[in-house]
C-alpha cells in the first residue's frame, strides 16, 4: 500500500504540528516514500513560517499563510496529474471536510489508544462517506471511504 500511495502522491499537504513532527523525525532515509526516493513538494498549512528547519536540503516544502483551500489549491497545481494527499491531525483534516476539499478519506486505524488529542472530524459537521476499500496488515487497517456530495 505504501508504495501504491507513493507513486500516486504529487502533492502533499500537512497542518504545522505534523510538519513540526516530521522535522524532528525524518530524515534522508526515513519518512514519507523515503525508501523509494518518494519526494513530492509538501505544502504546510500554518500561520507562520519557521525561521528555519531541518529538512530544508532534503524536502521541498512551502508554508502557506492563507488556509487549507489556498494549500490545496497550490498543491493540485504543482501535482499535474497526480494525486494530492493531505496527511495530519484533527484540525486540518475536519476543516478540510468541512470546507468539501476531499473527495476521498483514508484513514489508517492502529490498534492503539493514545488517551487524548484532537478528534479527526472536529467541526467537520455530517458528512456521507462511502467504503470504498478494506485493507488490513499486520499493524493497522487501512479504511478508504469516498466523500459523498450533499
Amino acid at each position: 500500500m505504501l508504495e501504491r500511495h507513493t507513486a500516486q502522491s504529487g502533492a502533499v499537504v500537512m497542518g504545522r504540528r505534523t510538519f513540526d513532527t516530521v522535522d524532528r523525525g525524518w530524515s534522508a532515509d526515513r519518512g514519507y516514500g523515503a525508501d523509494r526516493d518518494a519526494r513530492p513538494p509538501f505544502f504546510v498549512v500554518t500561520s507562520r513560517e519557521p525561521a528555519s528547519w531541518r529538512l530544508a536540503a532534503s524536502h521541498d516544502f512551502t508554508f502557506v499563510l492563507d488556509g487549507p483551500a489556498a494549500a490545496i489549491e497550490r498543491a493540485r497545481a504543482a501535482a499535474g496529474e497526480r494525486d494530492v494527499f493531505v496527511m495530519g491531525g484533527g484540525v486540518l483534516i475536519g476543516s478540510c471536510l468541512r470546507d468539501g476539499l476531499l473527495d476521498e478519506l483514508r484513514l489508517h486505524l492502529a490498534p492503539e489508544l493514545l488517551g487524548g488529542g484532537t478528534p479527526l472530524f472536529d467541526g467537520a459537521g455530517r458528512h456521507r462517506l462511502v467504503q470504498t476499500t478494506v485493507e488490513v496488515s499486520p499493524v493497522c487497517t487501512h479504511l478508504t471511504y469516498r466523500v459523498a456530495r450533499a
